[in-house]
C-alpha cells in the first residue's frame, strides 16, 4: 500500500503520512496513531491475519471464582472494558504446571492477547508468552519490559497496615499467607517484615505460616498461634480471615478482647462479621477494567500505559479495637 493510497483513504496529505512513518517533522500524536493503526489493520487484511478482537483471560484452575472475590471482580472489570472497546473475552484455565489452554488458543489464533490474573515466581506462562512475543497483560507487577501491568501496592499497603497495628499497641503478630510463591503474597510478606524492622520489633517473636490452611491443619495452626501469645492475626485474604475468625469464636475466644484480627484483602463478608474486620480495601474490578482498557489500547495501536499502580484504603473496624 502506497503513501498516496493511505493519504486518500484517510483524507490527509501524503506529507502527513510520510511524517508519521518516518517519525520526522511535526505531526500530532492522535493523527500519527490513526495513520499507523490504519496501516497495521490494512497489512493484516492483506496477509490474511485478521485480528479476532478477543482477549484471552487466564483464570487459575485452582481458584474458586465464587469464593475468591479478587478473580471474579477482576474478570468482571476486564469484560466491562473489553465490551466498551468492542472486544470479546475468552476464559482459559491455567495451573502452575499446565498452560496448554493458553498455547492452544494462541496457536489456533483465537485470541489477540493474554491477560494473566495471577503471577507466580518462575512463572511458566509468563516465560512462554515472553518467548513467543505474544501481547501480555498482568494483574500484578513484573520485570518484563513488554508486559502491560496493573496492580495495587500490596507491599506498601501491608507495611502501612502492620505499622498502624503496632501504633495501636500490638506487638506479637501471626502472619498467615497460604501461597508464598505467589508474587502478591511475597510482596505482603516483605511489607510485614519492613513494618517490624522500622518499628524495632523482633521478627523472632512473630508466628509466620505460609502453607495451605486445609481443614485438617487449621486447628494445629491456631494452636501454634495461641501458644505464641499472639495478640493480632494478619490474614492474607478475606476467605482465610472468615475461617480463622469463625474457629476462634466457636472455641469461645472474644474478638478483639482476647485476640485481634485483620485481613490484607477486603471482601463484602468482612463488614458483616461481628465484630466487623479491619481490612485493606482495594478495587479488583478497577484493576481488571484498567488492565483490559490498556491492553485494548495497545492492540489498536493507540497510546497506552505500560505500568499502573492503583490506590488502596485501610478500613479500621471493630476487630482491632484495643480493649
Amino acid at each position: 500500500m502506497t503513501q498516496q493510497e493511505i493519504a486518500k483513504a484517510l483524507g490527509i496529505s501524503k506529507t502527513t503520512v510520510s511524517r508519521a512513518i518516518s517519525g520526522k517533522g511535526r505531526i500530532g500524536e492522535e493523527t500519527k496513531n490513526r495513520i499507523l493503526k490504519y496501516m497495521k489493520e490494512h497489512e493484516a487484511e492483506e496477509s490474511g491475519i485478521v485480528p479476532t478482537r478477543m482477549l484471552g483471560v487466564a483464570l487459575p484452575a485452582d481458584s474458586n471464582i465464587n469464593s475468591n472475590h479478587f478473580f471474579s471482580e477482576c474478570l468482571y472489570g476486564i469484560c466491562e472494558a473489553a465490551a466498551y472497546m468492542n472486544y470479546n473475552v475468552l476464559v482459559v484455565k491455567v495451573t502452575e504446571g499446565d498452560i496448554s489452554e493458553i498455547i492452544s488458543a494462541i496457536e489456533k489464533k483465537k485470541i489477540d492477547a493474554v491477560i494473566l490474573l495471577r503471577r507466580m515466581e518462575n512463572d511458566k506462562a509468563m516465560r512462554y508468552l515472553e518467548g513467543v512475543g505474544f501481547p501480555v497483560g498482568l494483574a500484578g507487577q513484573c520485570a518484563y519490559e513488554t508486559v502491560i501491568s496493573v496492580d495495587i501496592d500490596n507491599k506498601g499497603a501491608t507495611e502501612e497496615m502492620v505499622t498502624m497495628m503496632i501504633a495501636k499497641g500490638f506487638r506479637r503478630f501471626a502472619l498467615i499467607l497460604e501461597e508464598i510463591n505467589y508474587v502478591v503474597n511475597r510482596d505482603r510478606y516483605n511489607g510485614f517484615m519492613d513494618a517490624l524492622m522500622k518499628s524495632g520489633i523482633s521478627e523472632k517473636k512473630q508466628y509466620i505460616y505460609t502453607g495451605k490452611v486445609y481443614d485438617n491443619v487449621l486447628e494445629m495452626v491456631m494452636s501454634d498461634i495461641l501458644n505464641n501469645k499472639t495478640d493480632c492475626i494478619v490474614c492474607g485474604d478475606d476467605e482465610l480471615c472468615v475461617r480463622i475468625m469463625s474457629w476462634l469464636q466457636e472455641e469461645g475466644y472474644r474478638i478483639p478482647r482476647d485476640i485481634a484480627i485483620v485481613s490484607l484483602y477486603n471482601g463484602s463478608a468482612l463488614s458483616l462479621m461481628r465484630p466487623s474486620v479491619t481490612a485493606i480495601d482495594t478495587s479488583a474490578r478497577s484493576v481488571g477494567a484498567e488492565l483490559g482498557k490498556q491492553v485494548c489500547h495497545f492492540l489498536q495501536g493507540e497510546k497506552y500505559r505500560k505500568n499502573t499502580l492503583l490506590n488502596y484504603e485501610i478500613l479500621i473496624r471493630r476487630s482491632t479495637d484495643k480493649m
